[in-house]
């Protein structure tokens, strides 16, 4: 499993989300929870249809 990454966009703010990679695919957290923040576990598949879907 890979380490915590956040977007370049968010500029060292708190308030976004966590994506790393798996050997299944992917997990994604809200940062301002950190360890606390319910994990998603994600094909790459889903994070495809979710970056499309947050794109629209």
């Amino acid at each position: 499993m890979s380490a915590w990454r956040t977007s370049t966009r968010s500029a060292g703010e708190m308030n976004c989300v966590e994506l790393r990679s798996t050997a299944e695919g992917f997990q994604i957290r809200d940062s301002k929870l950190e360890e606390r923040s319910p994990v998603l576990n994600m094909t790459d598949a889903d994070l495809i249809s979710l970056l499309h879907a947050a794109k629209a």
